[in-house]
């Protein structure tokens, strides 16, 4: 599971607790600053990271991003040849002619662990009130070079295996039909999920709801997975 830029693995709390309960292995961690600091971090910085991530070395059969995380997980799901992908409000790569928007301008690090209670109230109105609370203090400060890089187009691989694409209805940060154009790019499968924010799909009060219905549809590309999984532990 790939978090999006300023947040971190705990964005998966609710799909994470899912999944494990329908007994998959479930990884994620948080990017971090690449060695010349958080100004100079790339993308190419958080593609070794998550591409190093699997801890036994053995690669995912399923891989799960979301907003930035997308474009990571296109690079994670080609190298892993990986047999299901989930996009969450994907960060449209290059090669989609759609729209997004990242802050303006963008500066050398965007503050985001700043946030106060009132921006994530914001940036979260879909979100139970104590969620909110939770989240307004977990928000990390992101590299403004990786905004920029994203915001310029950068090339990833079309995905060679079943992907869905899970769309925000109220996505202000990657509207709707820019998640579409991804999907149709991707030659996915996309769902539109009502009320939805940017980060709703993950936090919001739909959070559980589009856990159990990416896990279905995760389990449907791979039959008999979760059922192993359970068997081995």
């Amino acid at each position: 599971m790939i978090h999006g830029a300023g947040g971190g693995v705990w964005e998966y709390r609710f799909w994470r607790r899912a999944f494990e309960d329908a007994g998959w292995l479930v990884f994620g961690a948080d990017l971090q600053p690449g060695p010349l600091g958080l100004v100079r971090t790339s993308l190419a910085d958080y593609r070794r990271q998550v591409l190093g991530w699997p801890p036994s070395g053995e690669p995912p059969d399923a891989v799960i991003g979301a907003s930035m995380g997308g474009w990571l997980a296109l690079h994670a799901a080609a190298a892993w040849r990986a047999k299901a992908l989930v996009l969450i409000n994907p960060v449209p790569p290059n090669g989609v002619e759609a729209a997004w928007n990242p802050p303006e301008p963008i500066p050398e690090v965007v503050a985001w662990s700043q946030s106060t209670l009132d921006e994530t109230a914001r940036a979260l109105p879909d979100a139970e009130p104590e969620v909110v609370r939770w989240a307004s203090r977990k928000w990390r400060d992101e590299s403004g070079l990786v905004l920029r890089e994203l915001a310029a187009g950068v090339e990833a691989p079309r995905p060679r295996c079943p992907t869905l694409v899970i769309v925000s209805e109220l996505d202000a940060d990657v509207p709707p039909q820019t998640a579409l154009a991804v999907a149709r790019w991707c030659g996915a499968e996309a769902i539109t999920i009502p009320g939805a924010s940017h980060v709703g799909p993950l936090l919001g009060r739909s959070a559980s709801s589009c856990a159990a219905l990416a896990l279905d549809w995760i389990q449907r590309q791979i039959p008999g997975h979760a059922s192993r999984e359970r068997d081995h532990q």
